[in-house]
């Protein structure tokens, strides 16, 4: 069992020099059994972060986000099924997020939008692409985002799930 997570720390420019978003990348490897959950919450409760990107997390829509993640948290999911796949963007609730809908919705992609009053909209994002799966999926995660890309000069973040085999990403196993 694993979950493999990259913290990452955005800074906005608002007027609080010390206000800062804590997102960390999460492959979950599935988050269905009782004990993957108390993994995906240890992950959460030790990180305490503020915008959760995760991929392949194996559930569909009869899991509600209030039994997987923590009661401050919401989320935006996009569900294959319960044998593979997944992406969610979840978030504490009391930050502002808009879920952004997809042009091409034919891939396993998540878009939001979070304002923050004094800085540009951040865009996020979290995707999954199964593993030699054919290139209709990268084309429509490619007009999503060159979409959302056109309509604003926002930052944005998306979490990759996929590696292709020409590099090799740094996660930590837990």
């Amino acid at each position: 069992m694993y979950l493999s997570i990259e913290p990452n720390h955005v800074t906005p420019t608002i007027n609080s020099p010390a206000s800062t978003l804590k997102i960390i990348i999460v492959n979950c490897n599935s988050i269905r059994s009782q004990q993957k959950q108390a993994l995906f919450h240890s992950v959460i409760n030790t990180e305490n972060p503020d915008i959760i990107l995760a991929s392949e997390t194996h559930i569909d829509s009869t899991f509600k986000n209030a039994e997987i993640l923590p009661q401050s948290y919401d989320a935006y999911r996009k569900d294959r099924d319960i044998h593979g796949g997944g992406a969610m963007i979840a978030f504490k609730q009391d930050l502002i997020l808009e879920e952004i809908p997809l042009v091409n919705s034919n891939c396993e992609l998540v878009l939001a939008k979070l304002k923050v009053v004094g800085s540009p909209t951040l865009y996020l994002g979290s995707y999954y692409r199964q593993p030699n799966h054919e290139q209709t999926k990268l084309l429509a995660l490619r007009e999503n985002v060159e979409f959302n890309r056109r309509r604003t000069s926002s930052k944005s973040c998306y979490r990759r799930g996929f590696q292709p085999p020409e590099y090799k990403l740094a996660n930590t196993i837990i």
